[in-house]
C-alpha cells in the first residue's frame, strides 16, 4: 500500500504515516491538519528566487577566437532587463529574416512570461547543443 498520493511527503518513517492516515479516518484530526502533517505546511515549501543577472558561455567549434571574444563581451553576468531586450531584439530581428515580415516583440516575448522569468527564473541553467555552438545559460 503505498502512501504517497500526488506528490512529495515529508522524510518520516511509515509508521508515523500510518498513524497520521488512522487518525484522520477515525475523524480525530481534520484533513487540512493531516495533509499538513504528511506534506508539511505552506510555509515549508521551497520559494522561488527572482532573476537578477544573466551568465552566458558560448562556445562556437569552427571559431574558436570568435568564442573567446564573445565570452570576454559576457564574462561578467548582465542585468536581466538589458538581457531580455537583447534576446527580444535578436528574436525579432531572426523571425523578420526568416518570414520577410515584422513582428512586435510582444508576440514572442509577453509581458506575463517577462514576469514570471524575473519572479521565479532564478537559478535556471539551459545548455543548448547543436552541430556549430554550444551555448550555457545561467540565470541567477
Amino acid at each position: 500500500m503505498s502512501l504517497q498520493y500526488g506528490g512529495y511527503m515529508k522524510n518520516m518513517n511509515i509508521v508515523k504515516k500510518k498513524k497520521i492516515l488512522e487518525r484522520l479516518n477515525k475523524g480525530k484530526i481534520t484533513k487540512k491538519k493531516a495533509y499538513g502533517l504528511l506534506y508539511g505546511s505552506e510555509t515549508e515549501k521551497i520559494k522561488a528566487t527572482p532573476a537578477r543577472f544573466v551568465k552566458m558561455k558560448i562556445d562556437i567549434i569552427d571559431h574558436q577566437s570568435v568564442s573567446k571574444f564573445i565570452n570576454t563581451i559576457f564574462y561578467f553576468p548582465i542585468p536581466i532587463g538589458l538581457a531580455l531586450k537583447i534576446g527580444e531584439r535578436s528574436l525579432v530581428k531572426g523571425i523578420k529574416n526568416n518570414y520577410g515580415k515584422k513582428n512586435s516583440g510582444n508576440e514572442i516575448l509577453s509581458k506575463e512570461l517577462i514576469s514570471a522569468i524575473r519572479s521565479y527564473g532564478g537559478g535556471t541553467k539551459i545548455y543548448v547543443e547543436a552541430e556549430e555552438v554550444n551555448i550555457k545559460i545561467k540565470i541567477i
